[in-house]
Order: C-alpha cells, then structure tokens, then sequence
C-alpha cells in the first residue's frame, strides 16, 4: 500500500543506505546542504528527506550508497 511518505526517508533510513552515523547525516544536512523537509510537530519537529533529492545529493558529494533501503 502506498502512502504519500512512501518515498521519504528518516535519519535512521540514510545511516543505512550509506552505512553512516545519525551525527554524519545531521553534518551532511547542516554544513552540505542535504536537503530536507521540516516537519512540524507539537513536541518537536520530524526530519524527513525525499529519497531522490537524497540520491542527487550523494551523487553531486561523491557519496555511495553502500545498501538499498525497503
């Protein structure tokens, strides 16, 4: 079943993909310019990313993808 998030990754879904620590992600968001999507939540806001802006990304930084994420 598909739902609108389908192609949306998390912190945890990228650290697999390419066999990183949450800390690198964070670092690779906040000083790279990984594109990600706020959003917002009533204790705290939820980090998401599109698996394709993801893959462009990592492919303009010379990032490899060392698995494939279900």
């Amino acid at each position: 079943m598909n739902t609108r998030f389908d192609n949306y990754w998390t912190v945890q879904d990228i650290c697999d993909a390419y066999g990183v620590v949450p800390m690198t992600v964070h670092n690779w968001r906040n000083k790279q310019g990984l594109p990600v999507i706020i959003i917002p939540g009533r204790v705290r806001n939820a980090v998401r990313f599109k698996e394709k802006e993801v893959a462009k990304w990592a492919k303009k930084h010379g990032k490899i993808k060392v698995k494939d994420v279900a």
